[in-house]
């Protein structure tokens, strides 16, 4: 993949950079992190995909479910972003392959 290939994901997305003493991963999940996963001050919103309430990530399928899913106002953002957060995984990666 080139990197026009992700023409479509925003700005801000594009610019987001991991912090430095930040050794953890975006696209590949490993790594360590000196906040908790998701937890990054500076990660876009259209990035954010872990709920800050019940900590249930939905890139992960992982955490503790507390509220229906699919009536939450804010479940329903996390799970809208998660198409950009995927996207935006495969950019970095992509970058890294360049």
């Amino acid at each position: 993949m080139s990197k026009d290939d992700f023409g479509d994901l925003p700005g801000s997305v594009r610019s987001f950079r991991r912090c430095p003493g930040c050794n953890f991963d975006w696209a590949t999940g490993d790594g360590v992190r000196a906040c908790s996963l998701y937890d990054c001050a500076y990660l876009p919103a259209e990035l954010r995909v872990a709920c800050e309430w019940c900590g249930f990530n939905f890139a992960t399928d992982d955490g503790h479910i507390r509220c229906d899913h699919e009536t939450c106002p804010h479940a329903l953002q996390l799970k809208a972003n998660l198409h950009t957060y995927l996207r935006w995984t495969e950019w970095v990666a992509a970058q890294r392959a360049v």
